[in-house]
């Protein structure tokens, strides 16, 4: 199987229009309390992002939650939980597949220490 793959930091004009489909997209979001807030506010990047994705044919996200060793975070269940119903509901509107399977980034850190 083949799998194509799309990334860009910034919502550039180079590179989108040269695939013709990407199977899975992957969204870096940060946990830091005030980060996260702004980039799913109406001006930030998270909703631009997944639409882009979306129009590129992506069916499938990853969403990584990013800084959550962070002083204000903590590696908190809490706040991972707070994002994760955040994104959800985003994710069903725009149609993606939701398969269930969250990586708990806390025993990923745990493995590596």
């Amino acid at each position: 199987m083949r799998f194509k793959a799309w990334l860009d930091a910034a919502l550039t004009r180079t590179g989108a229009s040269s695939f013709g489909g990407v199977d899975v997209a992957v969204l870096v979001v940060a946990a830091s309390l005030g980060e996260f807030e702004a980039a799913f506010s109406k001006h930030g990047y998270i909703r631009p992002h997944l639409l882009l994705a979306r129009f590129l044919g992506a069916r499938r996200v990853v969403i990584a939650v990013n800084k959550m060793d962070s002083n204000d975070v903590l590696w908190s269940r809490v706040r991972y939980d707070e994002i994760r119903d955040e994104m959800t509901p985003l994710l069903q509107r725009l149609g993606f597949t939701l398969d269930g399977r969250p990586i708990d980034s806390k025993e990923i850190g745990r493995a590596h220490v």
